[in-house]
């Protein structure tokens, strides 16, 4: 009978026999689900972490919410107002009770109740205060996130943080979060950021462009002629890819395909070895036929990587992952090509070819793996001294394998100084928002939560809707704008963006504050376990339109 095997049942299946009695222990049930996004190397960073929250308004018990329910170490919230009306009326973690006690003791109150095993303080100091007194209380936790402060306590906190570090690799990550009413902006200032699992979509390459020699004779030896029709059909996909590849090469002079005429006759090779229309695995390996032509190359960003700065000059302090980085230059230099990682996706086939397929594939990953590890070892020498040093810097052969599953996806990210975007990076933005239509323009919001900014730090207040703080705004907005380059009137989308900001009053609604607060506790989320990528640039959300967009600033 035929099936489908899979990539990690079947070796579960046949390798590890669980007792008829095993259960999950609580933890692993309580966040089964999590467990699945970012492993438990993601989760023991998530209860390592120790996150500040810069006031305790909406969009920050929101965001806390939703960190504290998949388990962070520790939060505070540093807040030193009471609890108002207002307060109660718009944030679901602060109660009518609580009206003129101190918020961020509220908040905690109520946020420990979600999970038991994080631990929450209330810090009541003024954020102005402590920078002044003790700025250096900012860079003792993982992540800052401020939420709607004063532009000029923002910009304190931004250049807290910088001085606080002595190199850009050290200095911790915040984000800052601005709300208007249905308007809301998420910016970042990060200094060295590295993603060592990016989940990347596309799957790891099988180069069968290249076929591995041990794999190569496999697919020689199935000899296709003398297979029943029940073994014929379940051959696997990639054994017919490499088998029709093989035989091109063989009639022209071990060349590859190269033309769109030459690939279709490649293609139109391995239909006509068809018994039946009815086939599973040559439907399989028909839709899969672009990887015989497919060079296996290093992908661009990882490339780019590799000639970094940080990957080609080490030094004693560098972290793991440079190490690993400059031991994949010196692989990629020498093989030109990333190390195979052994995982093969369903196809139609028997367990037991399935079986034999998978372990040509982890025998010859085993062997680029000591390959990688001896190139590992050239990197620690020379920066070390002692090949005995490995283990103390985290590259011990778990870590190998592990960073080599997720080398294609490693980025390193390097930020700049909050507040550095120029009038011309705005103007340049909002033209091409207007070029490819894209209404509201998310350059048009970003320029009127400034002209917010710069009226408050001229009035001490946030704008109304009224004719004289319109207009006010609006040449706030005209300034920086020309500044940048822009002649003539302001577009539509941004007056219109502008009238919205002077509406909103700088209010903090439970509807943007949800919305908002989870993309926020994402984002937390990608910096603290350093797995998936996070937004490049600044996230702009526009709830009257339903949108988001992104700036490259």
């Amino acid at each position: 009978m035929s099936q489908t095997a899979g990539a990690q049942s079947i070796p579960e299946a046949t390798v590890t026999v669980a007792p008829a009695n095993a259960r999950p222990d609580d933890k692993t049930r309580r966040y089964d689900r999590q467990l699945r996004l970012w492993a438990s190397s993601g989760q023991s960073a998530l209860e390592s972490a120790r996150i500040l929250v810069v006031s305790g308004g909406a969009t920050s018990t929101s965001t806390l919410k939703n960190l504290v329910l998949p388990g962070i170490g520790a939060f505070t919230i540093l807040d030193h107002f009471p609890v108002t009306y207002a307060d109660a009326g718009n944030n679901f973690f602060l109660h009518i009770d609580g009206v003129g006690k101190n918020r961020a003791e509220e908040g905690v109150k109520h946020l420990a109740e979600l999970n038991d095993s994080v631990k929450g303080t209330a810090d009541i100091r003024d954020v102005n205060t402590l920078l002044d007194s003790d700025p250096d209380f900012f860079t003792s936790f993982t992540l800052v996130i401020a939420v709607n402060l004063v532009p000029a306590t923002e910009d304190r906190l931004a250049q807290a943080l910088r001085s606080g570090a002595s190199t850009p690799r050290e200095m911790v990550p915040l984000m800052i979060v601005r709300t208007a009413g249905l308007y809301a902006m998420i910016g970042t200032q990060i200094g060295e950021h590295t993603v060592v699992d990016a989940h990347a979509e596309t799957p790891p390459s099988l180069r069968l462009d290249s076929a591995f020699p041990a794999l190569l004779e496999y697919s020689r030896a199935v000899d296709l002629d003398a297979l029943d029709s029940t073994d014929f059909g379940h051959v696997p996909w990639i054994v017919l890819l490499v088998k029709t590849l093989d035989n091109w090469r063989q009639t022209h002079d071990g060349q590859m395909p190269k033309t769109y005429a030459e690939k279709q006759e490649l293609k139109k090779q391995l239909e006509k070895m068809r018994r039946r229309g009815d086939e599973e695995n040559f439907d399989e390996a028909v839709a899969q036929a672009y990887r015989m032509w497919t060079p296996t190359t290093v992908p661009s960003e990882t490339r780019d990587l590799l000639t970094d700065q940080s990957v080609t000059t080490l030094t004693a302090s560098s972290p793991s992952i440079f190490y690993f980085l400059r031991a994949l230059s010196l692989f990629v230099n020498q093989y030109g090509f990333l190390p195979l990682v052994p995982t093969l996706p369903d196809m139609h086939t028997t367990t037991s070819t399935y079986v034999e397929l998978q372990n040509l594939f982890r025998a010859q990953a085993e062997q680029e793996t000591l390959l990688f590890e001896n190139c590992l070892k050239t990197t620690v020498e020379e920066v070390k001294g002692s090949w005995d040093e490995r283990e103390s810097l985290g590259l011990g052969r778990a870590e190998v394998k592990e960073f080599i599953r997720n080398a294609a996806g490693v980025r390193v990210f390097k930020g700049r100084k909050w507040g550095s975007v120029q009038p011309a990076e705005i103007v340049s933005a909002l033209q091409n928002d207007l070029e490819s239509g894209m209404l509201p323009a998310p350059a048009a919001v970003y320029s009127a939560f400034l002209a917010s900014a710069d009226f408050y730090g001229a009035h001490g207040r946030h704008p109304r809707p009224t004719d004289a703080d319109n207009a006010e705004l609006l040449q706030f907005a005209t300034r920086r704008l020309t500044a940048g380059g822009w002649e003539g009137e302001l577009p539509e989308t941004v007056t219109t963006a502008l009238g919205e900001i002077a509406r909103a009053q700088g209010s903090d609604i439970p509807t943007t504050a949800a919305l908002v607060g989870g993309m926020v506790a994402q984002e937390a989320i990608k910096f603290i376990t350093r797995q998936y990528v996070p937004i490049a640039g600044t996230c702009m959300v526009d709830l009257i339109k339903s949108t988001t967009g992104t700036l490259p600033f």
